[in-house]
């Protein structure tokens, strides 16, 4: 059903253009709007109780002795030079059913776990308050924010989802100090606040978050949220970008027969995004299903290829973390938030910060999709959209809804950053294919266009560009020290050495974490690529031999090796000396043709290997070959032969470590291509080079 803009997202903002925006209301308006909290269970197993903002002088609670003798009211609002004393609560899960405000406040803070455990549990519950340096990284004890407070609900876990209990701010606040203070989270969002969180970042951050003037894709096509219709974006056009979990093809043309007007009826996270579009002050939207999907396939993959651009050139990226799909709308524009466990007393308002961003962003269906993960990496500003609240990050800061702060002093303050800063660790190749690999994946096909703008960003980079074959990063010759000369050659070996978990294991478990991704008889990808495998849960992604930063220690491929690589129309060219010739053919990469240094490695019936064959393989790769065997079913009858091929290493005159590629051969029959099963780390006591000693093998697609 096609569904209307919302009126009270258009409305304009009645706060004022600072922060901290607080808890503010009139005298006539003093009593804060309650926020109903979701049916639970109450701690007494009886019928469902709803809680919200807990007035302590209403009329339906009443203080509890131990509560009054604590004076609750006045340990939250503790001063400077008052002792910070550690108040234990086990006396609220006794009373479970004490209408004492504080009673029930604190027992929702713990959470029904903790009720249900009553007190069994030998750990029992306290409250502490902790001031902002002692908590939250990004805040040091010079740090202007250092001394704001934050009160602590502990408990077994020590991971609370409604986070720390912070004062409101209010208008009986007269310390002139910078402070860290709660905001009230309403159950629709107040646009008003991301619209500042968007103007701020358009005026402090010009030197990081200002869109580069080269970024406009030619023919990039965007919604006219007012007109509702698809337009081709003009230079001067500020648009947002919307990332969403797809359900089903997304390949599909939704749009009118001219291409230009959008349909009658739209899935509910896209009507939402218009509206919310429109009330922070925007006019062009850029949706995949819209916008991309029924270019014609030339154009399509272009833009596709370009998708760096398109989301950097964004204003913003507005990220649907909440719902598993297009038909659960944008929480905050038609679907309300989780209410926010509040606490008013005699002494103030007291808000909680609820769940931290990058837990609750990380649980949703969004971060579990592959084909979002660029979204997020290559967007220069998101405002992610999640069940309990909003979150804002650009270049330069974050902000989370819950808490109110001089945005001034945002930079550097982690209150749950969801995305890494562009030098962090988790910004490199291998953790950014790792992250890709353990989403649920794309279809295969599609898998390479869902990754394609991060490919070309690394393409781009200013400190080393990183080349790819079919996925697989080409290190930049910068990164490789203690190697006279690096050749393509090099460059592609350290490649093709890739592999799940670093640490090894004596059950040989960790080398099994990741799964071929077969297309019956036609795979999308070669085995040799990780676009054709997916890890499993927990697992990580790196480089043998590559050190976990971005330098390559004196790893090179072996003396001799070449490289040949085979395309889909039956043409074959050398990696090493054809390299501009590589990069015109336009038909996909079919196979990699290696001569290099090989070793036969023998299955015995049970599948193990010959213990007599030892060519410096660890027990713990032993295990490892001998499970991924297992895993690919070989024939009752016939050869079970392995091959080990050479890949990479170090120290090859005189000994050291190298890496090596564990195949077998397509469908089991020695003439047929090899397919790749793992890699492993070998030991090495030097190479010395017969005439003959190589031998050339063939690595093709992942069917058979």
């Amino acid at each position: 059903m096609r569904r209307k803009l919302s009126r009270m997202l258009l409305l304009p903002a009645r706060r004022p253009e600072s922060e901290p925006v607080s808890g503010r209301r009139s005298s006539a308006t003093a009593q804060p709007e309650l926020h109903q909290l979701p049916p639970r269970p109450s701690i007494s197993g009886g019928a469902t109780q709803e809680l919200g903002c807990i007035d302590s002088a209403a009329e339906e609670y009443r203080l509890c002795a131990r509560c009054a003798a604590l004076d609750l009211g006045r340990m939250l609002d503790w001063k400077s030079g008052q002792p910070r004393a550690w108040i234990a609560l086990s006396h609220v899960l006794q009373q479970a059913d004490s209408a004492c405000p504080y009673c029930v406040f604190f027992r929702a803070m713990l959470g029904p776990e903790a009720a249900a455990a009553g007190l069994g549990d030998k750990f029992t519950p306290y409250l502490r308050i902790r001031l902002a340096f002692e908590r939250l990284p990004g805040i040091g004890e010079r740090h202007e924010l250092a001394k704001s407070v934050l009160a602590e609900v502990v408990s077994r876990n020590r991971s609370l989802p409604r986070g720390f209990i912070v004062k409101a701010d209010s208008d009986d606040d007269d310390d002139d100090k910078p402070q860290l203070r709660g905001r009230l989270v309403p159950r629709m969002l107040d646009v008003g606040l991301p619209r500042r969180w968007l103007d701020h970042c358009r005026d402090a951050h010009v030197a990081t978050c200002r869109r580069p003037a080269d970024t406009l894709v030619p023919g990039l096509r965007v919604i006219d949220c007012m007109e509702r219709r698809i337009v081709f974006c003009a230079d001067e056009f500020e648009y947002v970008t919307l990332s969403y979990v797809c359900e089903g093809n997304n390949n599909s043309n939704d749009c009118q027969d001219d291409g230009c007007t959008l349909p009658d009826t739209m899935s509910t996270v896209f009507t939402d995004a218009m509206t919310l579009t429109l009330s922070i002050g925007l006019r062009y939207l850029w949706i995949d299903r819209f916008c991309l999907m029924p270019l014609p396939a030339d154009e399509r993959r272009r833009q596709t290829a370009m998708m760096d651009d398109i989301l950097h050139g964004a204003a913003l990226t507005v990220v649907a973390a909440s719902g598993s799909g297009e038909g659960d709308g944008l929480a905050g524009v038609s679907v309300p938030r989780h209410p926010q466990l509040s606490l008013k007393t005699e002494t103030g308002l007291f808000t909680t910060t609820l769940l931290r961003p990058n837990l609750e962003t990380a649980s949703s269906s969004w971060a579990g999709c592959a084909r979002t993960l660029q979204d997020g990496l290559l967007s220069r500003r998101r405002l992610v959209l999640g069940p309990s609240q909003a979150y804002f990050q650009c270049q330069a800061m974050h902000c989370v809804e819950s808490v109110a702060l001089p945005l001034g002093l945002a930079p550097g303050v982690d209150l749950g950053r969801v995305f890494a800063d562009q030098n962090h660790p988790r910004r490199r190749p291998g953790a950014q294919i790792g992250a890709f690999m353990a989403r649920r994946p794309a279809r295969l096909d599609d898998r390479l266009d869902a990754f394609a703008g991060v490919l070309r960003a690394w393409a781009r980079a200013d400190d080393g560009p990183v080349h790819h074959l079919v996925g697989l990063p080409l290190f930049h010759p910068d990164s490789f020290v203690d190697v006279a000369v690096v050749s393509q050659t090099d460059r592609l070996a350290v490649g093709l050495g890739w592999m799940p978990d670093r640490a090894a294991s004596t059950t040989g478990v960790s080398w099994s974490s990741c799964r071929l991704l077969l297309d019956g008889d036609s795979p999308a990808f070669p085995s040799w690529t990780w676009l054709a495998w997916t890890l499993d849960d927990g697992r990580h992604f790196h480089f043998n031999l590559a050190e976990t930063g971005s330098i390559i220690d004196g790893v090179c491929a072996p003396p001799g090796m070449e490289i040949s690589v085979g395309f889909s129309t039956g043409a074959v060219l050398s990696w090493e000396i054809d390299g501009d010739a590589l990069g015109r053919r336009p038909e996909p990469v079919r196979f990699l043709r290696l001569h290099t240094f090989c070793a036969d490695l023998s299955l015995a019936p049970d599948l193990s290997l010959d213990r007599q064959q030892e060519p410096g393989l660890t027990p713990q790769a032993r295990l490892a070959i001998e499970s991924w065997a297992l895993a690919a079913s070989p024939p009752t009858d016939g050869s079970r032969r392995l091959v080990l091929v050479l890949l990479s290493g170090r120290g090859w005159r005189f000994g050291g470590a190298a890496t090596a590629l564990v195949c077998r051969h397509a469908g089991w029959h020695p003439g047929r291509p090899l397919v790749r099963l793992g890699v492993v780390p070998v030991e090495h006591r030097g190479l010395v080079v017969a005439e003959g000693s190589a031998g050339v093998v063939l690595l093709g697609m992942g069917g058979g």
